[in-house]
């Protein structure tokens, strides 16, 4: 299983992020582009896909992603959501935001919610790349 070393985790705890990560091969997510492309071109929208689609579920529970999130969060995961935000051209830009742990109950010990953006197609100022702002807290 894909793991972080002890100085990505280091590294996530004061900083709040870690990035970028390699977690597939172009081949594995030029495969995987195709599929999502097809999923998502029906009515069902955008949002919780890994509950109806097979391919979606096994991207978010791979051995990739798991086993990176694990080492900052620990073993106990669960999967929470799957989200797609396509980017058409002159569409709207997703607005600043923080992820955080909005709307997770109380009774999750920790209370940590590590979220996953994974590029699908290639990340380019020209398709609107995603930025980012590390403020102190």
């Amino acid at each position: 299983m894909a793991t972080l070393s002890k100085s990505d985790v280091e590294r996530f705890h004061p900083d709040g992020f870690l990035g970028p990560i390699r977690a597939f091969s172009p081949e594995a997510m030029d495969q995987f582009a195709e599929g999502v492309a097809t999923i998502l071109s029906g009515k069902d929208g955008s949002h919780h896909r890994h509950l109806d689609s097979r391919a979606i579920y096994e991207m978010c529970a791979s051995p990739e992603i798991v086993g990176k999130s694990s080492g900052i969060s620990g073993p106990d995961i669960m999967l929470w959501a799957s989200n797609f935000f396509v980017k058409y051209p002159g569409a709207r830009e997703t607005p600043w935001h923080q992820d955080q742990n909005t709307g997770v109950p109380a009774v999750l010990e920790p209370p940590l919610n590590v979220s996953v953006w994974l590029a699908i197609d290639e990340v380019r100022a020209a398709n609107s790349c995603m930025k980012f702002l590390l403020a102190p807290i």
